[in-house]
């Protein structure tokens, strides 16, 4: 796939120099990343204590022909000191777009966000997760792809082929988030028999307007949550990567200081159908004052039709959040919230804060607690894992204008 996607770059860049483009952007974000341990590692070869790491992502943006063709390429790395398989490079997004009338396409490697949800990204499925980066799935392989979507006066039709399939990332056996036993990553099982070069497309209607956002999809293709099972002599877990159907629903409301929110699912492969959804508000509370702290007050629960059987650590859990933004000149944000198993006693503690610092970057700090997880809950073989994460991202960025020719 790395050939293809230089080709693609080298073609994309070539196209690009040749134009006369009206604007470029360029950005450069450089984190270095500090990861601490409060308990010893569960399983034999597994690093203890602390991680260190550093990440790099690039962004150049071009504009051209009065902005309705642009290219785009986000290239990211990271460098990690225990895990190898937490090293690794990405192409984020390296594609173009072009707006013809009530038409907008893109081809090349690209990013595609679905839902509305906190707790819980369920209908997001058109990018495989870049588990390395971390267990929340809010990080994303690009995924290459052909789209067309039409702006009609019903709502946003878009259409998607995905002619690549990218494996999730796993951590290696010095990595934590990890099983008692290590993956096998390189010996992947698909019930395609064109294993990764299978098509898959999707399909989505999405519509906005009257305070209400709502959409529909459907996905046919290789599942991007994979399953596991032993390889010959028992060693090592092997992903298994099946083909689905999925239906989705990703709904908002926004009332006054309300959101109300749902994402629901249904899912046919060859091992189970399924359903599952998400569902909650977020609360906004009133202030007298723009100089005050605007505070939100969350509130959702997951369900899936798998019960304790379902892999996926929301199956009947209810999420409680609180979303503070504290209105100063750094931008400082904080989101806190806990996920209680309404089945078993585990409970998943998370905490995200950050504050800009003068112009040149941003600090943060990530706190993951597993609390009193119980041995039937997927979070079981993180017992160990609780972590404080401190970063600062350093920005460098810039803009060139193309001058214009206003004649005489």
């Amino acid at each position: 796939m790395l050939r293809y996607n230089i080709l693609f770059l080298l073609l994309m860049i070539s196209t690009a120099a040749h134009a006369e483009f009206d604007s470029a952007k360029y950005k450069l974000e450089i984190t270095p990343e500090l990861r601490l341990f409060q308990e010893s590692s569960a399983y034999p070869g597994q690093t203890d204590n602390y991680f260190l790491s550093v990440s790099a992502l690039g962004s150049i943006d071009l504009e051209w022909n009065n902005g309705l063709t642009k290219l785009a390429v986000y290239p990211f790395v990271r460098f990690d000191s225990e895990d190898s398989k937490r090293t690794h490079a990405d192409l984020r997004e390296l594609n173009l777009r072009q707006r013809t009338g009530d038409f907008d396409w893109l081809i090349g490697v690209g990013k595609v966000f679905w839902g509305t949800t906190e707790s819980l990204h369920l209908v997001d499925i058109i990018n495989q997760t870049d588990a390395v980066e971390s267990i929340d799935g809010e990080d994303r392989l690009g995924q290459p792809m052909l789209s067309l979507a039409w702006t009609s006066p019903v709502g946003v039709v878009s259409g998607f082929i995905l002619p690549y399939f990218r494996e999730r990332t796993l951590p290696g056996e010095n990595g934590r988030f990890r099983a008692r036993i290590a993956y096998d990553t390189d010996s992947a099982i698909f019930e395609s028999s064109q294993r990764r070069h299978h098509i898959d497309s999707a399909l989505r209607w999405q519509y906005s307007g009257g305070g209400i956002d709502i959409g529909l999809s459907q996905f046919f293709g290789t599942a991007r949550e994979p399953r596991f099972i032993f390889n010959q002599d028992e060693t090592k877990l092997v992903p298994v990567y099946d083909l689905i159907r999925q239906t989705g629903l990703d709904f908002n409301l926004v009332n006054g200081s309300w959101i109300w929110k749902l994402e629901a699912l249904y899912q046919s492969n060859r091992i189970e159908n399924y359903k599952a959804a998400v569902g909650g508000f977020e609360y906004t509370i009133p202030s007298g004052s723009i100089e005050a702290p605007e505070i939100g007050l969350l509130a959702e629960y997951s369900w899936d039709s798998r019960g304790s059987d379902s892999p996926s650590m929301y199956q009947n859990d209810l999420f409680l959040g609180i979303r503070i933004g504290f209105n100063d000149v750094a931008g400082s944000e904080m989101l806190a919230g806990i996920t209680q198993d309404m089945q078993h006693s585990s409970r998943y503690i998370s905490i995200d804060a950050s504050r800009r610092i003068e112009k040149i970057g941003r600090i943060a700090l990530k706190l993951r607690v597993f609390n009193d997880i119980s041995t039937k809950d997927p979070l079981y073989t993180y017992k160990r894992d609780s972590y404080l994460q401190l970063e600062f991202t350093f920005y460098f960025s810039g803009e060139i204008q193309k001058e214009k020719d206003h004649g005489r």
